[in-house]
């Protein structure tokens, strides 16, 4: 019998709905769930208590977040089977997920769980990547749903047909040759092919980038702009669209339109340069594209536009730096690919 829960006993899969076929997800760092119980009073006139507290159809959500190592990214696990890689083509995709407990007495997520909670029918509702200096690169997807089901081994409901022997054997390392993806692993450079990043310049854009996107390198190896951190999201939301007879809902639409933002930190060396004039166009569009080792890409398209600029830090006696953080937003274009998408 375990005493606790902890996250070497954990193991968590995603299939496609209506499959059986669960891949185990490497790499994460953390699962969160919560399930919420819609209630609905109901009164009457000649009486002070409840008529009926009614209970809705519960909502489920799961948050998984994983390091980028090369192996499938969750965002890809859960819309398998998509028309295309963009955020319109893979958002009427679902998936079942997994989470598998075992005992705290072994050293790895293997053999039979002592218990086992299945996630069905649950949709994409957001993603986040997070690029910074310190730590590794990371995947937060959070997947909506209304139906969850628990079952123990006790009950034999547990046979772990789930995973079906591909689990952890202590034995498990990033697919990525480059390994756990850092700061390093983020590509710049002046190539325009697509194989490299590309971020805002000129009016409205990060100081230091060139002209055409890139983050070039001097003779002495140092970066024309000197960023800190990247941070790419977006929340889908799900609305949910019911019919009578039927309890559940039919299906759960995305919230057209999808704000998408990327917020870039710098350490700026002469200021941000952003100038706002009252009786002026400040702005233009501009192109995103993000490129780690592992092959993963970010793809923005080319009309982002800035809508913040923050310079802050630097402050007396705490020996801080500057930092300058733009935030860009576009909408509904985010194309996100990598070479172990199971699609």
């Amino acid at each position: 019998m375990s005493n606790r829960t902890y996250w070497a006993c954990e193991a968590v899969g995603i299939a496609p709905e209506k499959s059986a076929a669960y891949t185990v997800i490497h790499g994460v760092q953390s699962v969160g769930m919560t399930a919420s119980f819609n209630l609905q009073q109901v009164f009457e006139i000649g009486e002070l208590k409840i008529y009926e507290n009614v209970e809705d159809i519960p909502e489920v959500e799961v948050t998984i977040e994983k390091v980028l190592d090369g192996h499938p990214l969750v965002f890809h696990e859960a819309t398998q089977g998509a028309t295309a890689g963009t955020l319109a083509g893979r958002s009427n995709q679902r998936c079942n997920l997994a989470l598998s407990i075992f005992s705290d007495t072994g050293s790895a997520a293997s053999g039979i769980p002592t218990a086992e909670v299945n996630c069905s029918g649950l949709y994409l509702s957001s993603v986040t990547y997070t690029l910074p200096t310190e730590g590794w690169c990371t995947e937060s997807v959070t997947l909506v749903g209304n139906h969850r089901v628990w079952r123990t081994a006790a009950g034999g409901s547990v046979t772990n047909p789930t995973f079906s022997g591909n689990l952890f054997t202590n034995t498990d390392a990033p697919l990525s040759a480059t390994g756990v993806q850092r700061r390093e692993n983020v590509k710049f450079g002046s190539l325009l092919d697509g194989t490299v990043t590309l971020l805002p310049s000129g009016t409205g854009g990060v100081r230091g980038i060139s002209a055409s996107g890139t983050n070039d390198q001097d003779a002495d190896g140092n970066f024309g702009a000197h960023i800190s951190s990247i941070t790419v999201r977006a929340d889908l939301g799900r609305d949910a669209i019911f019919e009578l007879g039927r309890r559940k809902p039919y299906f759960r639409f995305i919230s057209w339109p999808v704000e998408v933002t990327t917020d870039i930190e710098t350490i700026p060396t002469e200021g941000d340069f952003i100038d706002a004039r009252e009786e002026a166009e400040n702005l233009t569009d501009n192109r995103i594209l993000i490129v780690l080792d592992d092959s993963t890409k970010l793809d923005l398209g080319g009309t982002n536009k800035l809508n913040n600029i923050t310079y802050g830090g630097g402050d007396a006696g705490d020996n801080s730096n500057v930092t300058c953080t733009y935030s860009y937003t576009t909408f509904n274009d985010l194309s996100i690919s990598a070479s172990a998408d199971p699609g």
